[in-house]
């Protein structure tokens, strides 16, 4: 699946799905390896604004749902740095 597909179907989405399948996008283009099995890194160079941005989301409401990721287990921030399972 391209880009473009993978952000067509993540607009059907509700936010916590849109996130979490464009933040595994972006892991899988961008991402760096890490100590912790399972996760990728998403580089520094993705803020939250610029991510919010990409998502078509505003940055509250990425806020929020990162949080609920954050709960879900499927991501933690570690100085300032996300961390997504990509399992």
């Amino acid at each position: 699946m391209n880009a473009t597909q993978k952000k067509i179907v993540a607009m059907r989405e509700g936010n916590v799905g849109k996130v979490e399948i464009l933040l595994k996008a972006i892991a899988t283009w961008f991402g760096e390896t890490t100590n912790y099995e399972g996760f990728t890194r998403i580089p520094r160079g993705f803020t939250r604004k610029v991510l919010a941005n990409y998502m078509g989301i505003s940055h509250t409401t990425l806020s929020t749902t990162l949080n609920e990721l954050v709960h879900a287990d499927l991501i933690f921030i570690q100085n300032q740095r996300l961390h997504i399972l990509m399992n």
